[in-house]
Formats: C-alpha cells, structure tokens, sequence
C-alpha cells in the first residue's frame, strides 16, 4: 500500500455510475460531510437519484462499505486510493477466492489482536527488563560486592546503549527506555553497596537514603544529558527535587535525634509551605517573563512589542507541564510523610496526618488541570485511607462501627454531590468559605506539629 499524505489533503480516484473524478479531500472531515461535494462533482443528478435507492456508498473494490462517521485519516485511505461509488442497495460484492489460501490469509489479516511489528520491540523489551530484574533478585539472594559491580557494569551497558540510540539510531522512545533502565539499575547498584558494607542497623535508612539519591542523581543527570533537551525538562526538575528532598532527609537524620515521625512531620509542614509557590516557580523554570509594572510615563513606552504567538504557547505548555511535576514530586513526599504519621501509635501523630490531608482538598478547587487536582488529591486519599485501616485495627468494635457509618456517610455525600454540582454553579460565599476553611486547616497543621516535635515536653521541662 502506498504511503498515507501527510498533508492536509489527500487524492482520491472515484469512479462513479457513469463518470470518473481525480478530487483531493481534506484528511480531517468525515466522509459523510465530503459525499455532497463528491456526489455534485459525479454528476448534478446523483443526489436526487440517490433518493430512489437509499442514497451511494463509497468503497474500495471488494471490500466493505466505508464508514461515513470517520474521516479519510481516520479510514487509512492512502493517497491516490481507487473509490467506487455504488447504490447502497447494489453494493460491490467481496471478491471470491480461486486461492483458498490466499482467502484464509486475508480473512485471518482482518482479525481484531493481529500481532503488530511494533509490539515487537515492547514485547522484547519487556522480556529485557524482566530478565535483568530477575538477575537483580538472584544477586539479592546474598549481600556481597557482585551486587553493585553488576549495577555500575548494567548501568553503563544501558546508558550506553541510551546515548547510541539517540544520536546514532535517532529513536528517541527507545533512548528514553534504555536510560531508565539504566537509572533504575543506578539507584539498586547502590542500595546493593550499602547491603555490601553490612554498616549498623541505625545507620542503614540513612545511608541507604544517600546511597539511593547519589545513583538517582548521578544516573538521572547523565540519562537527561544523552536524551534530554537542551535545558532540563519538567520531570528532570521533578526528579531533582525529590533527590533533594531525599537528601534532606538523610541530612535531619543525621545531624539530629528525630524520630520517624517528627522528620515526617517536618516533611509535611515543609510541602504545605513550599506548595502555595508552585505556579510562580514553574512560570519561572519555563522561561516566560511578565513586563515590569510601569512606575512614570516613560515606563509606559517599555515593553509595547507584541509576543511572538508561538513562543507564548509553547510557553504556557512548557510552565503547566513544569507545574505537573513540581506538583507530582511534592505529593511523593506529601505521601510517604502522610503514611508514616498515619501508622504512628497515639494520637498526636495520625491527627497531624487527618489534619495534613484537609489543605490539599481546599487549595485544588481553583485549579482547571485534571492533573494538577490529581497530584494533590490523590496522596491525601492515600493518607486517609491508610489512617482510616490503621485506625480500624486499633479500635473496640463499636467505634469500628462508628468509622464504618462515617465513612459510607461521606461516601452518600459526595455521591449527592457528584450529581448536583456539575448542575449548579456556585455562589461567591462558598469560594470564601473554601478560603476560610484552607487558611483554618494550614493553620491548625502548626500546633499538630509542634507536639510530634516534642516542644510542648520541652516547654513542660523547662517550666516546671
């Protein structure tokens, strides 16, 4: 079959009832929307005529009518394919075989789950990255030092192969695949260097936090320098920001007598605080610029040019996809933070996470991205639903009970709510509301916090 157009429009042959038209459509319009104009390029008559025999079809020799709902993309018609107008009552019949073979090829081509050459490459690549993870689970078998050999070794095998196939090959899907695989090896390499070492159980989470960060940094910078962009892309700003975070956190463990739950809840107060910042920071990381607010008539000369449209929309995309990341790598922390102060025993510790989990839910009312909603909301269920199991456990029979019927309560609210609210717009006041209750949750957080912390022992000591 010849190659699709690539264009805008496509040529098509169509051989009607007693002519023949070379016409060139446009890819994107369905076919019903073009048969007017074929039908009056046919001949003046065929649309009237098409009334005494349920209106004309379009097909190609021997096959099935086509479907008038998709358009010519949509349909693979190539360009310069060969149409039949025919009645709709006097269809082209299929095509008998003299080759029975011939018959079963084609019946078995049309089939639905054809295996396609694409899926070739997946299937072996995922056979690839299931064989080396099964070698990672064998080294695991054992600590010792072939663990990380093999991980620095698979590492640069796998970026490698990553920078040969971006700048040799140009298959930039493939290079993307290979760097994350060798990445994801960087980071088990040095995990299986810290199990090596065999260091004092109280030092194992914090040196396996540094070890894990430096393969994701070190590996990460490199995969990003062999397929990247020239400036580092959204989720490049997202994995840094993690490691960061990783880093601080081995950094509080080390310098400091925390516990679990006081750095998570240093974590948490640390996210709400950075969250509100976001959207200035990913317009910042996109490299767009407002002018400067004018402060005398001469400033009001200043930056009159008009943006260049393309630029400006690029632009736009790049800061939303920026936001996406920031948001995304924020609720990492947010999650593992939420967790860890969920499975605390006492009080304290799973009401800072409750607490926690009220924020996020307000400060996504205002956001239009699906994907911005997501990142924050979906870490909050995750911390309620893992206090709520927790909490479950914990609990005498009737207040497990209780927590059922609030739970299936919530459960027909937000169902009433997912009926009315598409519905309905909402009035100004519940937009304050939101607000007020946003500012009441950010702020009830720091208390919570204070007492994970210990200050109010502290406070207790001193005073006496």
């Amino acid at each position: 079959m010849p190659d699709l157009s690539t264009g805008e429009l496509c040529r098509l042959v169509i051989t009607g009832p007693t002519s023949q038209v070379d016409l060139s459509v446009p890819v994107h319009v369905p076919l019903s929307d073009l048969m007017p104009a074929l039908l009056q390029a046919l001949g003046p008559d065929l649309a009237d005529r098409g009334l005494e025999h349920s209106g004309w079809v379009l097909q190609r020799l021997g096959e099935t009518p086509l479907d008038e709902d998709r358009t010519v993309e949509e349909l693979r018609l190539a360009d310069g394919q060969h149409l039949h107008l025919r009645p709709r009552s006097e269809q082209i019949p299929p095509l008998d075989f003299d080759d029975l073979i011939d018959g079963i090829a084609t019946g078995l081509s049309g089939r639905s789950g054809l295996w396609r050459a694409a899926w070739t490459r997946t299937a072996a690549l995922s056979v690839a990255v299931a064989a080396l993870a099964a070698a990672i689970l064998v080294l695991r078998a054992e600590p010792g030092y072939a663990h990380p050999i093999f991980g620095l070794v698979v590492t640069i095998a796998f970026l490698s192969a990553a920078w040969t196939a971006e700048h040799r090959v140009k298959d930039r899907a493939f290079a993307v695949t290979l760097a994350v695989c060798g990445v994801t090896f960087a980071v088990d390499g040095s995990l299986g260097l810290i199990d090596a070492i065999a260091l004092d159980p109280e030092l194992y989470v914090m040196t396996s936090l540094f070890a894990a960060t430096a393969g994701l940094v070190v590996a990460g910078t490199a995969a990003v320098l062999i397929v990247g962009p020239h400036r580092p892309g959204p989720w490049f700003v997202a994995m840094l920001l993690v490691a960061g975070l990783t880093l601080a956190t081995g950094l509080l463990m080390l310098a400091t007598e925390f516990s679990n739950a006081q750095i998570a809840t240093v974590g948490l107060v640390a996210a709400a605080a950075v969250r509100p910042y976001v959207p200035t920071l990913g317009f910042r990381l996109s490299r767009l610029r407002l002018p400067e607010l004018p402060v005398d008539t001469a400033d009001l000369q200043k930056d009159i040019d008009p943006e260049p449209g393309g630029e400006v929309v690029d632009g736009a995309a790049e800061a939303d996809q920026m936001m996406t990341a920031l948001y995304v790598a924020i609720g990492l922390a947010t999650t593992a933070a939420l967790v860890v102060l969920a499975l605390e025993p006492g009080w304290i510790a799973p009401t800072t996470a409750a607490v926690a989990t009220i924020a996020p839910f307000l400060a996504l009312r205002a956001m239009t991205s699906a994907w911005h909603r997501l990142a924050l909301a979906l870490p909050s269920l995750i911390g309620l639903a893992v206090l709520a199991v927790d909490t479950a456990g914990d609990v005498n029979t009737l207040w497990r009970m209780v927590l059922a019927g609030v739970l299936a309560g919530t459960a027909a609210v937000l169902a009433v709510l997912a009926h009315t609210l598409p519905l309905r717009r909402l009035t100004p006041i519940w937009g304050r509301i939101g607000d007020f209750l946003h500012v009441i949750s950010l702020t009830a957080l720091l208390p919570l916090a204070f007492g994970v912390l210990g200050y109010y022992a502290v406070i207790r000591a001193m005073v006496g």
